[in-house]
């Protein structure tokens, strides 16, 4: 499935307590999958990142750690004449909202988790499998968390790792391998940025094109 971006138009995410200001960004509708992932590995000779024997393909890259989805958003963007990050926390949440104010972006009932996510399944599935957010993002919940660029705010703590946040990650969104109550909006987990997994991966933002450049 080829990769593709959605412009998030500016506006104000409110949660919890907090509110703020959020300018508009481009965020992959889909998580990197094997297919994208195993270009860069193949291209710089790296040893191809373990599918737990589940399938490649269009299913989300897993086993990856926030310094290696940093490395990819690099050659990815010496690739295609675009700079690539990882979303922010605060960008996440308001891409995954898509204006919504509820626990999930489908509304309060958990039940319904499982027409929009992989969740309490025994693998990743490929990405776009559910149906998308309002915004037409797909697995923004469950499949794989997903890391995010910055270190993480307050929050909701109720699954957080007891861990010095100068030295962890954000990652958001819940995975295959957890139950709905997980996948609240809300919810964040924090891990060391070399921390390796099979129910974690990422997405992209598409910051801007590079100079003399045609468009991304």
């Amino acid at each position: 499935m080829k990769q593709r971006f959605v412009e998030i138009k500016a506006g104000t995410l409110v949660s919890g307590r907090d509110s703020v200001e959020v300018a508009s960004f481009e965020l992959g509708a889909f998580a990197v999958t094997f297919d994208e992932y195993d270009q860069y590995t193949d291209a710089l000779r790296l040893p191809r990142v373990s599918d737990e024997g589940w399938g490649r393909g269009d299913r989300p890259v897993i086993n990856v750690s926030w310094h290696d989805a940093m490395a990819y958003c690099k050659w990815a963007g010496k690739r295609d004449g675009c700079k690539y990050r990882l979303p922010t926390e605060d960008q996440w949440e308001y891409a995954c909202r898509a204006g919504t104010a509820t626990k999930y972006f489908w509304g309060d009932d958990a039940t319904l988790a499982s027409e929009y996510s992989i969740v309490s399944a025994g693998k990743t599935e490929p990405v776009g499998s559910k149906k998308p957010n309002p915004w037409g993002l797909f697995d923004m919940t469950g499949n794989v968390w997903e890391w995010g660029k910055s270190k993480s705010r307050d929050g909701d703590i109720g699954l957080r790792l007891v861990r010095e946040r100068e030295t962890t990650r954000v990652v958001c969104g819940g995975s295959w391998i957890n139950s709905p109550y997980v996948l609240r909006v809300t919810n964040r987990i924090n891990l060391t940025p070399d921390y390796r997994s099979s129910n974690v991966g990422f997405r992209l933002v598409r910051e801007t094109k590079l100079k003399g450049w045609g468009p991304c």
